[in-house]
Formats: C-alpha cells, sequence, structure tokens
C-alpha cells in the first residue's frame, strides 16, 4: 500500500525549476547542479508553484515563516549532494537501504565518512521492516528524520542535527507510527506532513470495528522530539483511496460539547470522519460543517452501511 514518490518543498522545488529555465549554477545554494537538473525533470514550474501555495495554503495558523525551510524524502541507495551546515563545503548523504533480495539486509545513513545504522525486522534471514528518511533544512540547522517500520507499517521516528561537522542523535519517538502523508491528486505524487515545527505522524486506532489513521503533532528540534498534547486527533482511512464517507442506516443525534442544540443525522446522509477522542469520532457533513460526536456502544454495522469500505484484511 505503500507510495514512493520523491517530494520536495519551499527552495528545494524553486532550485529545481530555476535550473530547467535557466543555466544558473545552484552550488551556491547547497544543491549541486546534476542533482538540481534531476529535480527539474520531476517538477515542472507550474507544479513546483502550486506545492508551494498549498504548502503555505495547509500551515496556515502554524509557524510556517521559516523562510529557509526545505524537505527531501531520501531515495533508497542514491546520493544526495548537499552544504550542510552552511560552510560553503559540498556534503554527502547516502541512504543505504535493502534492496528486497535477501542478499544484504543492513540499512544505513552515510554523512560523509560517518555512519548510522538502522535496525530493521529481519527474522531467519528475511526482511519483515523497512524505513523512511527526510532530510530537512531549517534556519537553525540541518536534520536527518528517521521512520523505522516494522512488518505492519509502523516504528519510532528518531531526529539526527548536523553539529560540527557530525550526526548527532537529538531524539527518538519510540512508539509505533508514521510520517503522515497523503496522494496529491494534480501530480498523483505523494506528499508527505513535514513543516517547519512539527512532522504530522499517524498511528493506528481502531474504532467501529474498523481500522483508521490518527494524526498527531511531533515537535521536533535541537532538544529532541516532543508530541503535542491535544484534545481531539484528527482521522482518516488507513487506506488511501477508500470512500471517505460513512453512510448512516438511521437518523442518530451527535453529541456537541459546545452547548449548541445538537445536530441530528438522517438515514441515508453520508458523514465524514473527522476526528476521535477516546473511542468517540466526531464527523462533519459533506459540506465541511461541524456536526459533532457519535458515542455507539452497539453493534456498528447498525448503525452504518457501508463500513466494510474500511474493513482491511
Amino acid at each position: 500500500m505503500k507510495k514512493r514518490v520523491l517530494i520536495c518543498v519551499g527552495i528545494l522545488l524553486i532550485a529545481a525549476t530555476t535550473v530547467a529555465c535557466s543555466g544558473i549554477d545552484l552550488e551556491k545554494f547547497g544543491i549541486d547542479n546534476k542533482q538540481a537538473e534531476t529535480l527539474a525533470e520531476e517538477v515542472s514550474t507550474e507544479d513546483a508553484g502550486e506545492a508551494i501555495s498549498e504548502e503555505a495554503e495547509e500551515a496556515e495558523g502554524e509557524s510556517s515563516d521559516d523562510s529557509e525551510f526545505y524537505f527531501s524524502k531520501l531515495k533508497n541507495n542514491e546520493e544526495l549532494r548537499i552544504d550542510l551546515g552552511s560552510d560553503g563545503q559540498m556534503d554527502t548523504i547516502f541512504f543505504k537501504h535493502p534492496d528486497g533480495s535477501g542478499n544484504d539486509n543492513s540499512c544505513s545513513i552515510k554523512v560523509n565518512d560517518q555512519t548510522v545504522d538502522i535496525e530493521l525486522v529481519v527474522e531467519n534471514g528475511f526482511l519483515y521492516g523497512e524505513a523512511d528518511a527526510f532530510f530537512v533544512h531549517r534556519s537553525d540547522g540541518d536534520y536527518v528524520l528517521i521512520n523505522e517500520q516494522g512488518a505492519d507499517g509502523y516504528g519510532p521516528i528518531t531526529a539526527y542535527m548536523w553539529d560540527k561537522d557530525s550526526l548527532k542523535e537529538v531524539g527518538k519517538y519510540d512508539e509505533p507510527v508514521i510520517v503522515d502523508s497523503s496522494i496529491d491528486e494534480k501530480t498523483n505524487s505523494e506528499k508527505y506532513e513535514i513543516y517547519p515545527d512539527k512532522i504530522v505522524i499517524g498511528y493506528l486506532v481502531d474504532i467501529y470495528d474498523c481500522n483508521w489513521i490518527a494524526t498527531a503533532d511531533l515537535q521536533y528540534g535541537p532538544d529532541g522530539l516532543e508530541q503535542k498534547l491535544e484534545k481531539e486527533h484528527k482521522i482518516h482511512p488507513m487506506v488511501e483511496g477508500l470512500s471517505k464517507g460513512l453512510i448512516l442506516k438511521k437518523d442518530v443525534e451527535f453529541d456537541d460539547e459546545s452547548g449548541n442544540d445538537p445536530k441530528v443525522g438522517k438515514a441515508g446522509q453520508t458523514i465524514i470522519p473527522y476526528g476521535m477522542q477516546g473511542s468517540s469520532m466526531s464527523f462533519t457533513s459533506e459540506d465541511g460543517e461541524y456536526l459533532g460526536y457519535i458515542i455507539y456502544d452497539g453493534d456498528s454495522n447498525e448503525l452504518f452501511e457501508n463500513l466494510g469500505d474500511f474493513q482491511v484484511g
């Protein structure tokens, strides 16, 4: 189910499209020309503008004013050349990842001459895990984020920061999560939820006898990783492309903490899962109107017509 498409935002996108239109040498941006030409083939000028504007729009109300911010998902077994620490010297990052052949199940990040091993799940010589790696540049420095994943696709996230010519571990979030993502329907590419001040992480929850992905904000920086405490966690279907609406079989009254009169959903109405609080799920209408929570202890199949669309496995 995993998608593997490189997403580059911010300065990296601008740099790539600049190469497509001119002969400017981009090494002064910390990006070598070979890398930039490759990016230019992947991203058109129109796509870059849309991607940047969409990132800005989605980051509304967040700490998104870091003008130096950009990130790149590292490609397996390919070298990235970039200026770490903005010292004018080009550095190399190599993400070594098993190719699935079984001949070599080792995984590591190599930055110049320094190698950091990544432990993947291997049993009886068979690989049951993998990892995603991201390079992030912010105004306060350069980071490498590693999301290890077990057989179920979830695992811890470790943050490293480039410090005094070496990669230093600054924190580890030791819970089974993924870096949340979605498919950009315009470009059919995967968009990862990494921002200047946070990583949006996803974790598996079971509500109404179905698996869903609930999300939370994981703040990162020189002092480590810390989950932001939130009363309600947003939620979406586990598998991209599933119908996102649940159809009510009968009338239901939504629980509302605002003090306003509770809203009523009608049989046959499609409601959109929005968030979770404990074991309860909140919903919006198809028009985006917030409806409230449904607290239901009975058979969920008696409440919704299409729960089977959301059941995996």
